[in-house]
């Protein structure tokens, strides 16, 4: 059995730790006047985009854990969702330089997840 690489306990945490505090904070920033000004912009409904918010934090939260417990579905949901929620962004963000950031933390989590020792360390666990 292979250990866990310390770069996957480090984005595992992360992600548990950042998503569970986006999950409480996300709904207080949308009562912010900047944030509605700016979310207003968008053609999505303020209700979906902060649905769609919280989506996100839950399914960090989610793959954070199955990270930790070398679960490779964990790996795969997180792409899956995030180039999914990437796309949806660039599609719907009123300005698509905000979307950059996204763009460099995906690749980051790319590399972090797939790289030798994870693979590894992924391979065979459901």
């Amino acid at each position: 059995m292979v250990s866990r690489p310390t770069s996957i306990t480090v984005v595992g945490w992360l992600a548990t730790v950042l998503g569970t505090f986006s999950l409480v904070t996300v709904p207080f920033t949308f009562l912010l006047t900047g944030t509605q000004r700016f979310a207003e912009l968008s053609p999505v409904p303020i209700e979906l985009q902060l649905a769609t918010s919280l989506l996100g934090c839950l399914v960090t939260v989610i793959c954070g854990v199955a990270f930790l417990k070398g679960k490779d579905w964990g790996r795969v949901l997180y792409l899956g969702f995030f180039t999914a929620s990437l796309a949806y962004s660039l599609i719907t963000a009123p300005v698509k330089a905000a979307v950059i950031p996204s763009v460099a933390i995906l690749g980051g989590m790319i590399f972090v997840l797939y790289r030798k020792p994870a693979r590894l360390f992924f391979k065979g666990r459901p």
